[in-house]
């Protein structure tokens, strides 16, 4: 088991007692805690006066430390595609959004599956008092001061300090993909500032890396999760999860396709 505490970086407006925070938090955690994809969290309370997480510990690596690699091959791509909407789904249908998706927040387990990490901070921040989304992080990781996200992976929405939905995370779980898929990170940009403008205003570079020929489908998910309106994203991220699955199906079919012609 892992357990997660604030740090002394933490907003201003968190709950300001440990019984608050656990008060605030403890319902909206159970309806995650039945799904393969999300880290199982185990109680939410406190001790000496200093809130916790107790959560699920996964063994394993993070996508971060498997993206160092390079590209995913087409059968893991799919498969922790599909794996990522399909917990995403679950915390949406639950009225939850993530709002810091990102390769540091997902952890592949040494048995295949992969996990969203931080559902509990993540929901205690976005509920806290904020009157907006200006909150959280600007730099590699997450520093608290600026805009709830994580720099690089946050939606244009996010970027721009705005109102976010479950369709903020789809544009952040594109960023991821479409990273995956090619080895280079959607909105690279010398400063966190220039990465913003980028995120609000550009088209991710290695879109043109996607390969259109074997892998159409998966380009048009891809292409359809970073849309800079939320409107023109999926409806539901349930239906995502079975576009991908369908994509994975249609990547397999091709691929055979191709070994049987290269054979002959």
């Amino acid at each position: 088991m892992a357990e997660k505490s604030p740090s002394k970086s933490c907003p201003k407006r968190w709950p300001r007692t440990p019984s608050d925070f656990v008060a605030s938090n403890k319902k909206r955690a159970r309806p995650l805690l039945n799904h393969p994809n999300i880290v199982t969290i185990y109680e939410i309370g406190a001790h000496e006066r200093t809130p916790f997480i107790a959560m699920e510990y996964v063994k394993g690596k993070t996508l971060r430390e498997i993206l160092a690699d390079g590209p995913l091959p087409g059968d893991e791509l799919f498969r922790y595609a599909t794996q990522m909407a399909e917990g995403l789904a679950k915390a949406h249908q639950a009225g939850i959004v993530h709002r810091d998706v990102k390769p540091e927040n997902l952890i592949v387990s040494d048995d295949g599956y992969i996990k969203i990490l931080d559902f509990g901070l993540a929901k205690l921040v976005a509920e806290s008092d904020v009157g907006s989304e200006i909150l959280t992080a600007i730099k590699d990781g997450t520093t608290p001061g600026t805009i709830l996200g994580t720099v690089g992976y946050m939606s244009p929405e996010q970027a721009k300090g705005e109102s976010a939905d479950f369709r903020s995370d789809q544009f952040s779980l594109g960023s991821i993909l479409l990273e995956m898929a090619t080895g280079q990170r959607a909105f690279a940009r010398e400063t966190p500032a220039q990465t913003l403008a980028a995120i609000i205003d550009n088209e991710p570079a290695p879109m043109a890396m996607l390969d259109d020929e074997h892998r159409p489908r998966f380009t048009a998910i891809v292409k359809r999760c970073m849309a800079k309106l939320p409107a023109d994203r999926h409806d539901s991220t349930r239906d995502l999860a079975g576009e991908l699955r369908s994509a994975e199906r249609s990547s397999s079919k091709i691929s055979r396709r191709r070994t049987r012609l290269s054979v002959t």
